[in-house]
């Protein structure tokens, strides 16, 4: 009889949801890959964007949605960032579209108005600088309040911490 301990699954599965990471071709998908693992967070999945479209719905939860793209792809790019969209405006995960100068408008008019972190021809630091902004919440304007707790600062030293770490990974 083959047995497994709880801490495998504790292990495993303590901690945050992982990030789930779709991308147009193997470079896209490599530089993505690297982003999130030198960041420190878990990877759920590392998808072309006809299999994304289609894993967004089973995940069943994700810290965020990463996309990297290369080059246009047409409609199946198109669908996979309204989908992307439509988690991030839901409230389900906060997602960062990382892509070429080449997709800058393309890129603006679908999410110049969203709450997707954009990164065009970012560097190993933007893209950390990204991930880190989706992943604290500050888009979050729907959730309550309380003035009297205001934890502002304390947020912005936790980013600065984060930042400086991830920072001193890439570097």
């Amino acid at each position: 009889m083959d047995a497994i301990t709880a801490d495998v699954f504790r292990d495993s599965y303590s901690g945050p949801a992982p990030i789930l990471i779709a991308g147009d071709c193997e470079a896209a998908l490599r530089r993505a890959v690297r982003t999130v693992e030198a960041s420190g967070h878990r990877i759920g999945a590392s998808l072309g964007l006809d299999e994304a479209h289609g894993r967004i719905g089973l995940q069943a939860s994700a810290s965020a949605i990463w996309v990297e793209l290369d080059r246009d792809s047409g409609e199946r790019m198109d669908r996979l960032l309204d989908r992307v969209r439509g988690e991030v405006e839901e409230g389900r995960c906060p997602a960062v579209v990382s892509a070429r100068g080449e997709l800058v408008d393309a890129l603006v008019s679908r999410h110049g108005d969203s709450n997707v972190e954009l990164v065009i021809d970012g560097s190993d630091m933007d893209r950390a600088a990204a991930l880190a902004v989706a992943l604290s919440g500050a888009h979050r304007a729907d959730r309550l309040s309380d003035v009297a707790s205001d934890q502002n600062s304390a947020r912005l030293r936790q980013l600065s911490d984060e930042f400086s770490r991830i920072a001193a990974t890439l570097a």
